[in-house]
């Protein structure tokens, strides 16, 4: 199924929801290699576009594509008044310095008590919504307490576990694509 059908399929439910279309769509991306970021720009924000026409929008909403990278090899340390290295705290946030020329951060959503806490990148390649920084930061840091299986932060936003979720139950046990009735309902869980 098309991008395009999905983002179509996904406002014309919002609409019949809440009597609205949306103002600003977030779209969570997971990793894609850098060959892939031209695919995003190429194939998928269009398809989002055209998703959104197909709805008969009178004005397009804003639009927000974050990619999100958790398979990381960077480490970020707290350096205790002992000199000593911790994990840094639950929303601990970098987005200077070690970060790209590009609009991107790093965030600890997680607690970590055991081990090294990873965090995780997002980089927002696509951003026609004029946010502050502030605000898309705090949004995915919200999202990733807004999984409903645990009770404090994930490593990402909840979005995106429920994708990866539903995505390896259907490769798994239903080897089809699921009943339409069933869009609504988080069945996987």
């Amino acid at each position: 199924m098309q991008l395009r059908t999905l983002i179509k399929d996904a406002l014309t439910m919002f609409n019949r929801l809440n009597n609205s279309l949306p103002q600003h769509i977030i779209y969570f991306r997971d990793y894609a290699m850098r060959s892939a970021n031209q695919m995003i720009h190429t194939v998928e924000i269009p398809q989002i576009i055209e998703g959104c026409r197909d709805c008969e929008m009178k004005e397009l909403p804003k639009i927000t594509v974050i990619v999100i990278d958790k398979h990381i090899t960077q480490k970020i340390y707290l350096v205790d008044n002992e000199k000593e290295l911790k994990n840094p705290p639950t929303g601990t946030l970098v987005d200077n310095t070690i970060v790209s020329k590009d609009y991107d951060f790093y965030l600890v959503a997680q607690n970590v008590n055991r081990g090294t806490a990873v965090p995780t990148h997002y980089k927002i390649v696509f951003d026609n919504s004029e946010l502050p920084a502030e605000i898309l930061q705090e949004l995915v840091y919200s999202q990733c307490f807004a999984y409903m299986n645990w009770s404090g932060a994930i490593r990402i936003p909840a979005p995106c576990q429920y994708a990866q979720k539903l995505s390896t139950f259907v490769s798994q046990h239903i080897n089809e694509e699921p009943l339409k009735p069933l869009q609504n309902y988080l069945y996987y869980l």
